[in-house]
């Protein structure tokens, strides 16, 4: 029998009943009951559309493919040998499933800043299905809510941390807008200001937000910004240089704070301390002015208390410290008078193909550091330095101490050699390779001030026979250097080693404590060794050895070497004191030395030991 037959014209519905009644249910609860013993789904075709009326939706009577769901709760199986109009049913399962027109389509694939939410998509049939890759927290601290038309994701606030933060500063960074400068190690700002805005934040430079923290270059930067900020630390890595291009009398300076803090009354005295730290290896210089580091005490009247709050600046807190203070060499054209010339008349700068110049102008009064006052509370001076600080000087004073003390581990003295401050356009006669320094070049002036320090150095500061300084040490007042030890080789010029001409008790003013590692004082272009108003002069030299100057003493002077029993040289001569006159052994045996001591046997008119 035929599946079908022909009709030869077209049917033509007068009514509004559909063609097929069968594909037109009334709601999809009806379309799911396929009828006594399932006998409706032996009518309907694989393919076949049906439309609910109720729902105006349509379902399509198919197979199920792999586990999807379709409108019956329960699939349908055919039974075995069920073929129809070429078609096999048998055994075969099938449901309603959603039919959909096809319909073009674009995705939007990303969200934010580029995160892609589009995975891929899955056709079934007349079915398509996109996936979506899933947003999830990894770490549990980021919220994620769905709501009807957005997820929001919510990022907690950062936490308060227990510990102080650090503010680091890299040049060679390069930010993003994913990866933006916050002043962390791995996210550095990249100039000295972002961090100094950020220290500071909603503070002031004298009571800044981060009040203890730290800003640690990693490069070098610059400022314009004065970078003076009440207890802060600056911490150089890698030797950076920070260089300040303003024009502030100096570059770190408590006098910039302490106008801005009150003051209690009667005595004046502070209501906080002021304190900043300079830490690491690397240093400081300027484009524009002088001075670098300036610290006053807060026993400013004479009438502090030993509660007062106090005011300083360390260069230098570890002994690892190593600290450069650079004074600026980038004067106007106009300052310079002319080309350095070497002994043979030949301008340096053809030699060497770089500016070498002096200039008769240059003659700067702003020490690169200057401590004065000092706070009645122990250790608590106007400037205090740690580890090593080395001072790179053109035509100033490196270290000026007014009514205070210095302390320090180790003070390292270097000069420019290409750039130099002169009063003269002619070298000296006596040293034919050097230039006259002016009379107020120091590299320390200590002024009714006492020096403190391990060790003054100046290492092998060689080749430079053009520049120098009038006096190394100028002692005036009641000021002294003490408990300390020199290790000086020295190629730059020095008029006076030790200028104690302006010195109110000279026998006491320079005293070396060398302990077991000596001193060394050689100065290859050295013309006196010591300026005093006094007849004699006692220096106290353990363990010592002073190469020659052109001249002791701008006069006449007696010198006497205590050298506490060791032995030591002055000027190429063997010298050793505490050696008393004694008869003989006996007479000093009863005076009180022990076996091997040494003394002056007058007897013999010679040394010898008991």
């Amino acid at each position: 029998m035929a599946d079908s037959s022909n009709i030869p014209l077209g049917l033509k519905i007068t009514t509004q009943i559909p063609l097929d009644v069968k594909q037109y249910i009334q709601n999809e609860a009806t379309l799911i009951n396929l009828g006594v013993a399932n006998n409706l789904a032996y009518t309907y075709v694989k393919g076949s559309v049906f439309y609910c009326i109720d729902e105006g939706t349509r379902y399509e009577w198919r197979e199920v493919v792999g586990v999807e769901q379709g409108l019956m709760p329960t699939n349908f199986t055919y039974s075995n040998n069920i073929v129809a109009f070429g078609i096999t049913y048998s055994n075969k399962v099938y449901n309603f499933f959603r039919y959909y027109d096809v319909n073009t389509y674009s995705i939007v694939d990303v969200v934010g800043t580029g995160a892609g939410v589009y995975k891929d998509s899955t056709d079934s049939g007349y079915n398509t299905q996109f996936n979506l890759r899933k947003i999830k927290s990894s770490n549990g601290t980021v919220t994620i809510t769905q709501n009807t038309d957005y997820i929001d994701i919510t990022v907690p606030a950062p936490p308060s941390f227990g510990y102080l933060k650090s503010f680091y500063v890299n040049s060679a960074y390069t930010p993003t807008i994913d990866s933006p400068s916050d002043g962390s190690i791995i996210r550095p700002y990249v100039n000295f200001d972002a961090a100094r805005t950020a220290f500071i934040g909603t503070g002031s430079i004298v009571n800044p937000q981060y009040a203890g923290a730290k800003i640690i270059l990693q490069t070098g930067s610059s400022t314009a910004l004065n970078p003076t900020i009440n207890n802060s630390t600056i911490e150089f890595q890698n030797d950076s240089i920070l260089v300040y291009t303003g024009t502030d009398l100096y570059m770190f300076d408590t006098e910039v704070l302490y106008p801005l803090i009150t003051k209690n009354v009667p005595r004046n005295d502070l209501t906080q301390n002021i304190e900043l730290f300079l830490t690491g290896k690397g240093g400081i210089t300027r484009t524009l002015g002088i001075g670098l580091v300036r610290g006053l005490g807060s026993n400013r009247n004479g009438l502090g208390q030993i509660s007062d709050k106090y005011s300083q600046i360390k260069v230098g807190i570890s002994d690892d410290d190593v600290i450069y203070l650079q004074e600026r060499n980038s004067y106007p054209s106009g300052i310079w008078d002319g080309d350095i010339t070497n002994s043979l008349g030949i301008t340096l700068e053809s030699y060497y193909n770089t500016p070498h110049k002096y200039s008769l102008q240059l003659a700067p009064t702003t020490p690169l550091l200057y401590s004065e006052y000092q706070s009645i509370e122990p250790f608590r001076w106007g400037v205090a330095t740690k580890g090593t600080v080395t001072f790179t000087t053109l035509a100033n004073v490196a270290v000026k101490a007014i009514n205070t003390k210095l302390v320090g581990n180790k003070l390292n003295f270097l000069v420019y050699g290409s750039y130099i401050s002169t009063v003269s356009a002619t070298k000296m006669i006596d040293f034919p390779s050097f230039y006259q320094p002016h009379s107020n070049r120091y590299m320390i002036e200590l002024d009714n001030s006492q020096l403190y320090c391990d060790e003054l150095q100046i290492q092998d500061q060689g080749g430079y026979g053009t520049t120098g300084v009038d006096s190394f040490l100028h002692i005036k007042n009641n000021g002294f250097f003490e408990q300390g030890r020199m290790n000086i080789f020295c190629n730059y010029y020095m008029n006076k080693f030790l200028n104690v001409s302006d010195i109110t008790n000279t026998n006491t003013s320079f005293s070396l404590d060398n302990g077991l590692l000596g001193s060394d004082l050689d100065v290859k272009a050295g013309r006196y060794f010591i300026d005093t108003p006094s007849p004699t002069y006692t220096l106290r030299m353990p363990k010592t050895a002073i190469s020659p100057f052109l001249n002791k003493s701008t006069t006449s002077v007696s010198i006497t070497p205590n050298t506490v029993g060791t032995l030591s040289s002055f000027f190429g001569n063997p010298v050793i004191s505490g050696i008393v006159n004694y008869v003989d052994d006996a007479a000093a045996t009863t005076a009180g030395l022990i076996t091997n001591s040494l003394y002056f046997n007058t007897t013999n008119n010679a040394i010898d030991k008991t």
